[in-house]
């Protein structure tokens, strides 16, 4: 008996104690992820103000050696003005693709000149893609890109170690347009210095 009325003491102390003790506060964390269906803008109504927060992924150090690279279409010179911003034109992509296009190859052609002539400035390849489809989707598309990129420059002669990639996904578009003329414009791969 003293010993059941020893346990039931400690027991009642210690519910005591834990509801005596002041809770942790906590804040809630307002996030501005949109809600997304995979088919449309990928912006909540109003989509002017909706911004996402920007999640990096981390560099990826072996490039997917055996997936076809294929398209890409253009030849802007890359975001001039933007800090770290180098001399490399800019590798377009067709929706939804990670393919380098016969126009893009020689893109990567005029870059993989500069680089040589360059080699000691290591070189971030910057995968991007347009609003449309999920954040996670778009994530994984324009780490893709920056791979399919990465590869061919590899094959063109610069070194892996020159070379390394980020995908924003559609984070950061160089047209915030809600068109067809704008996606054209955010489905890329911009070329900075890496750090």
């Amino acid at each position: 008996m003293r010993r059941t009325l020893f346990c039931l003491t400690i027991i009642g102390l210690v519910a005591i104690f834990a509801a005596g003790c002041p809770k942790k506060q906590t804040t809630p964390i307002e996030e501005s992820v949109t809600a997304e269906d995979g088919s449309g803008t990928g912006s909540a109504a109003g989509g002017a103000g909706a911004t996402r927060p920007i999640e990096e992924m981390p560099p990826q150090q072996e490039p997917f050696a055996e997936e076809p690279l294929s398209e890409g279409s253009g030849a802007d010179a890359a975001g001039a003005g933007r800090a770290g911003a180098l001399p490399l034109e800019t590798v377009y992509f067709e929706y939804d693709s990670d393919e380098l296009s016969s126009a893009a190859m020689a893109v990567l052609e005029r870059n993989a000149a500069w680089m040589r002539a360059n080699a000691g400035t290591r070189v971030l390849i910057e995968g991007n893609t347009d609003e449309r489809g999920t954040l996670e989707y778009n994530l994984s598309l324009g780490a893709r890109r920056a791979n399919a990129v990465r590869n061919q420059l590899i094959r063109l002669g610069i070194p892996a170690a020159q070379l390394e990639t980020i995908s924003f996904g559609e984070d950061q578009p160089a047209d915030a347009g809600h068109d067809e003329a704008a996606w054209a414009q955010n489905r890329r791969c911009d070329f900075t210095e890496a750090r």
